[in-house]
């Protein structure tokens, strides 16, 4: 049982192939990796005497240094109905939490729907709030360590997990604009609108074939890190320059999610492993505060 993300494996023993996995381009259109998946084989037998060799390579440009080593740290033997319960009890939390918080989000957009029924005003920050935590549920469930032993589609989990991210960029600027004013939110929405026509380019050139949209991830996450940036920056100039208490309040509850989140871009830049811990961690005190 492996832990394969995006790689291409063949494992030999005495010279001979007992395992191969992502050579097979049929199963995955628009998208090149084989997938973030866990991988079942049954092993003919391998005894200390014999030669047992790993040939193991990356399908993107950069080298994820982190991918190896998860596949070298969860190689498993046995049962898979005890690889089940291993991987719930230890990531079923984080899942669950996801799970939630997608719900949640539905919850504020029922919110806002009645009170736009209501006929009350303002209700963009509740749209835009509930479609950004809707956005981060789904990014949150896509647990790679349980999600494939669910649902047997690598490609579309992998493509829902970049579009996620995307996404919860957009609407979260276009939240914090509904708490600014003048060139301050006019910043904001041009972000906004540049950050959608960036989903509209990435979806026509993998449509067209040309790229795949975990080729783009580091340019998502320097997107990401710059609606982080600019939604700060607009906050704390708006509140220097009208002193409204509901400004310091938002700006507040969204630190450490902004915070979370660069930081795991930072560990994400220098191949390092962590399932976005920090930006989870953030995304929950941003929830409660709210």
């Amino acid at each position: 049982m492996l832990r394969i993300t995006d790689l291409r494996i063949r494992i030999f023993r005495n010279g001979t192939q007992i395992y191969g996995f992502g050579y097979d381009r049929s199963t995955a259109p628009y998208v090149r990796s084989p997938g973030n998946v866990w991988h079942f084989f049954a092993s003919p037998g391998i005894t200390k005497d014999d030669d047992i060799r790993l040939e193991i390579s990356n399908v993107y440009k950069k080298v994820h240094y982190s991918s190896v080593n998860v596949l070298l740290n969860e190689m498993y033997s046995g049962s898979p109905d005890a690889l089940y319960r291993m991987v719930f009890a230890k990531h079923g939390f984080s899942f669950v939490v996801g799970i939630f918080v997608f719900f949640l989000g539905l919850l504020e957009l029922c919110t806002a729907l009645l009170l736009v029924f209501l006929k009350r005003h303002k209700t963009k920050d509740l749209f835009y709030g509930a479609a950004f935590t809707i956005s981060s549920g789904i990014w949150f469930s896509i647990q790679f360590d349980i999600l494939p032993l669910l649902v047997p589609y690598p490609a579309f989990i992998g493509s829902l997990d970049m579009y996620g991210l995307y996404f919860m960029g957009i609407f979260f600027t276009l939240y914090i604009s509904t708490y600014t004013t003048g060139r301050r939110r006019m910043t904001l929405m041009a972000y906004s609108i540049f950050q959608a026509a960036s989903v509209i380019f990435v979806e026509a050139r993998q449509l067209a074939g040309k790229i795949d949209v975990y080729d783009t991830s580091f340019y998502g996450s320097n997107i990401l890190m710059g609606a982080l940036a600019v939604s700060l920056l607009a906050l704390v100039c708006e509140r220097r320059k009208r002193r409204r208490s509901f400004s310091t309040a938002v700006l507040f509850s969204v630190l450490p999610v902004a915070a979370g989140g660069c930081l795991d871009i930072l560990f994400f830049w220098g191949n390092h492993y962590n399932a976005n811990l920090w930006t989870r961690t953030g995304f929950l005190i941003f929830v409660s505060v709210q």
